[in-house]
This record gives structure tokens, sequence and C-alpha cells, in this order.
């Protein structure tokens, strides 16, 4: 059943590609056609006009980028190709871009030719699913009969079921499950001049910090004779970068949007 090789092969690429986008891709740039996606999709020319004459099922999987700079050259990893070739399956991906996303999305849905499948955590949202439900495969019992491993994975695993299921119950996409970052981000530098002005050690906790930012604004650690240094200077203004600046250093990880952060099991 064509429907079942498309996900099994789907999931196996979940961890690679969600990889695979905050990599970048590299610098190729993609040609936009009417419309809004590639004129070109990714993996077409000649290796498109092979998959669509082979006799193995072809599938069309369109997948969100956030611009043309990031280039389609995944779709060429020997990594893909053995998954597809696993799954027994051709897979043309079929990129769309963040800019025109939003108004293709909705001519695709509205009626327009659908993929075979969409692919990547920023390609629908939940209400997109559940206002356009005739359009999606119902993926319950495919993933009982298909997919051992995730079974598994929903089954102990509470919080990833949720992520998947909606209100009736019924599961439409495919979830994910990341591991914590590395830590890294914006980093934090402090003038070493400043902390032996004000007669201080580098910091070692929060409050070690704030007693250093609150003397250079009281204190006159640059020598002009005036309390007027700031503490912190900080880039395009925003909490999340303040955040991240704040709290790395210590081991503390903040999202890149600011609105959540990272804790273990302490």
């Amino acid at each position: 059943m064509k429907t079942k090789q498309l996900i099994s092969l789907l999931l196996a690429l979940v961890m690679v590609l969600s990889l695979a986008a905050c990599s970048g891709g590299n610098n190729t740039s993609a040609s936009t056609g009417e419309g809004g996606n590639t004129s070109e999709s990714a993996g077409t020319g000649e290796s498109a006009a092979a998959n669509e004459g082979s006799e193995l099922p072809t599938f069309h999987v369109a997948i969100m980028r956030w611009n043309e700079g990031w280039g389609t050259a995944f779709t060429e990893t020997a990594f893909l190709k053995q998954a597809s070739e696993e799954a027994g399956v051709n897979i043309i991906w079929d990129p769309y871009y963040a800019a025109d996303w939003s108004e293709q999305k909705s001519l695709i849905l509205a009626g327009g030719t659908l993929p075979d499948a969409f692919f990547g955590s920023a390609a629908l949202t939940d209400a997109d699913v559940s206002k356009n439900k005739m359009s999606f495969v119902e993926l319950t019992q495919l993933i009982a009969d298909n997919m051992p491993n995730l079974s598994k994975i929903l089954a102990e695993d509470e919080t990833m079921k949720g992520l998947c299921t909606d209100t009736n119950g019924e599961i439409y996409s495919l979830p994910k499950k990341l591991p914590l970052r590395p830590i890294s981000a914006n980093q934090l530098f402090i003038n070493t001049d400043f902390l032996a002005a004000v007669n201080m050690e580098m910091p070692d906790t929060y409050e070690d910090l704030a007693n250093f930012l609150i003397a250079c604004g009281t204190q006159d650690p640059d020598g002009n004779g005036e309390a007027d240094t700031w503490g912190e200077t900080q880039g395009p203004a925003s909490l999340s970068d303040d955040l991240n600046n704040l709290l790395l250093p210590f081991g503390v990880q903040c999202s890149r949007v600011g609105n959540y952060m990272s804790l273990d099991e302490n």
C-alpha cells in the first residue's frame, strides 16, 4: 500500500531532516517559479525524470524551507537515497519558501494539487489540519500496523502521544522529540578592565554577575569621572537575547524565541 510505504519513510527522515534544516544546508539558490515554489523541485531534472519513470511508487513531498539560499542539496544525501531504496519508493521534494508559504499553503489546501505529504514542523499547523481533514489520512491504524518503534514511544510517553493527537483522538501528523540542543548561542563577554576597576573577580554566580553590573552602573569603571557606565549593553533589544546572554554562561538554556527554558531532572 503506497500510503504505508510513505509513512514508514517519512518517520525515518524526521530526525535527519530536522538536523539538516537547522544546519542550513548549502548556499545554492533555487529559482522560484509561478506559485512561489521552486521551478525545478528538489531532486527534479534528470533524477526526477528517472524517478517518475521508475516502476517504484513515486511520491511528491512538500517541504517548507526558510529561504532560497538554503538550497536543496539535502535531497541528494546518501541517507535519503538509502532510506528511499529501503522503503521501496521514490521521493520528489517540492520545496516552498517561508516568504510565500502562508499564501501558497492556503492555495494548496483550498483545492490545488495536493502533495502526497507535507514535511517539517513549520509546514502545517494543527488548525490547518483540523480545517481540512478531508485532505488528510488518519494515521492511527497505519502507525499501529507499520511503525513498531513509534507505537512503543506513543505507548510509553504520553507527552509524545499528546503532541500528535487531536481532540477527537485522531492522528494526522507524526511527532518528533529532540534532545536538548548544545549549549550555544550569543556569548556574554565581560570587560576585565572594568572588573579590575571595581575590584571584583570574574562572576561565578548570578549574584556575582548582578553585583558586577550594579557596580558598573554606580561606580566609574571607564575612568571618566562619572557614574555613567552601562552594566550591560545589548544589540537588538529583546527578552530572548537578554536571557540567552545571561543564562547560557551558567549552563541554563533559553530558547531562541524567549518563551521557555530547558531544565534537567534536577
